[in-house]
């Protein structure tokens, strides 16, 4: 396994271990301390992966460092933008969760761009920077309209007990199993199927764009015919672009055409996964839960990483290996349909409609 797969999968081991205790410093002080620590745990690990140049420096920048502070930034964020809306609150959750897919239009290209331009060590330093102001407007800007409180226990046994919370969580598990591996592989297939290094990055930035795009609009919608009701379709129909487009392009338009309807269903699922949460959460376990929630989900990440890298894709073999994210998207949806039918019209319940 390379320097970069090791420190990228030890950092989602992390993002997957502090999610709960996140989740309680959130409900129990609000978002400002852990976006600020975040913000400086984040810079300093880009700051040291710029300097590193043996593999565990790069383990303790990028496996440690980052993922605690990556960690310490999107678990408050998400969990402090539920605490301010209820009526629209997918359209407020998915305009905020779509800046990660923003991000990941511009920096592909940038770094691609800087690392011919001023080689690795500062472009891994000016990416450091802008994330530093991005952090210190989020740590200034994002507040949670809860008061504090004494911290709860590091572990909801309650939300354990839930089977509309854990039957979520096992289907957003189930997802993540397999609807990260394009974003994973995409630039890898292009190059295999003859595209450029540069065209091959387009792809991923392409793919981000129709996923920006994807947060935003279903989300919206959501907000008016039901969050799960778009969450089960937009997570099957995901993955079936896989079988109908991904197994067949073999051009630069199919594998455009393919990025962009990827993206845009695939968005709706990440968009829609904080709102759903929230849905059927007492307001004061928002936090908590999502921590709870993401903690599970990172950890299939991993297993997803994993399993991509040694059986999902193997150059050359993609037709065989794409039914894998579809069946696992379109198992993950079924396990949606549950909570949708408990509570259709209770305050905390899966609404069938979207709440007043």
């Amino acid at each position: 396994m390379s320097t970069a797969a090791s420190a990228s999968n030890m950092s989602e081991g992390h993002l997957a271990v502090i999610g709960s205790f996140v989740g309680r410093l959130f409900d129990a002080y609000g978002p400002t301390v852990l976006l600020a620590s975040g913000t400086v745990i984040l810079t300093l690990s880009l700051m040291m992966t710029s300097l590193a140049s043996r593999y565990y420096e790069f383990i303790l920048a990028q496996g440690i460092l980052f993922g605690i502070g990556f960690g310490l930034m999107f678990y408050p964020s998400m969990s402090a933008t539920a605490t301010h809306f209820r009526k629209y609150r997918a359209t407020a959750m998915g305009v905020a969760v779509a800046g990660s897919s923003a991000g990941g239009v511009v920096f592909p290209i940038l770094l691609q761009r800087l690392f011919d331009e001023v080689g690795f060590g500062w472009a891994v330093r000016i990416s450091a920077f802008v994330c530093l102001a991005c952090g210190i407007v989020s740590t200034l800007t994002v507040s949670s309209r809860l008061p504090k409180r004494k911290p709860g226990p590091w572990i909801d046994v309650v939300s354990l007990q839930d089977a509309n919370f854990m039957l979520f969580t096992l289907g957003s598990g189930i997802c993540c199993l397999g609807i990260f591996i394009p974003f994973f592989y995409i630039v890898q297939y292009g190059q295999d199927n003859g595209l450029s290094q540069a065209l091959s990055f387009d792809l991923l930035s392409v793919m981000n764009a129709g996923s920006v795009i994807g947060r935003i609009l279903p989300a919206l919608m959501a907000d008016y015919i039901g969050r799960y009701n778009l969450l089960v379709p937009f997570t099957a129909i995901s993955g079936i672009f896989c079988l109908a487009l991904w197994m067949h392009a073999h051009s630069l338009a199919a594998l455009m055409c393919y990025a962009v309807f990827f993206g845009f269903f695939s968005g709706a699922f990440f968009a829609l996964q904080s709102a759903c949460i929230a849905q059927i959460s007492q307001i004061e376990k928002i936090g908590i839960r999502m921590g709870m929630a993401y903690s599970l989900v990172s950890f299939l990440i991993l297993v997803e990483k994993w399993y991509g890298a040694n059986g999902v894709y193997q150059p050359g073999h993609i037709r065989h290996h794409t039914i894998v994210p579809i069946l696992q998207d379109l198992a993950g949806s079924v396990h949606y349909r549950v909570p949708m039918l408990d509570n259709p019209a209770g305050s905390h319940g899966a609404c069938l409609r979207p709440l007043s």
